[in-house]
């Protein structure tokens, strides 16, 4: 009886553990892991690459310190073809994480 009891007990725990978990709104965003139409910019790869070479300002400061490295960048190019969600991944210094951040802010419409 004692076991049962115990048995019992346990099980109801159990369930109101479980019904405290807030419920995820999955409306608000939606992930794409396969899409059908992958954005491209304004005249491909190599166009980005010369836009972002033509418009990175490296902070004097950080040459003056000698503060160089790379700076990993996370965007989103949403529907209407615009940068959205820029964060840095991989930071350096915020100074060049900041300038990393206004360059890929800066990107025209995909």
């Amino acid at each position: 009886m004692k076991y049962l009891f115990v048995l019992v007990w346990l099980s109801l725990i159990t369930v109101m553990l479980f019904s405290q978990e807030t419920p995820i709104d999955y409306n608000d965003t939606l992930l794409f892991y396969v899409i059908e139409e992958k954005p491209e910019f304004p005249g491909g790869q190599d166009a980005l690459l010369t836009y972002i070479a033509k418009n990175t300002v490296y902070p004097d400061s950080a040459k003056e310190n000698g503060i160089e490295g790379k700076v990993f960048i996370s965007f989103v190019i949403n529907k209407e073809g615009y940068v959205t969600r820029v964060k840095t991944i991989r930071s350096v210094h915020p100074l060049l994480d900041n300038e990393a951040v206004r360059v890929i802010e800066s990107l025209p419409q995909w």
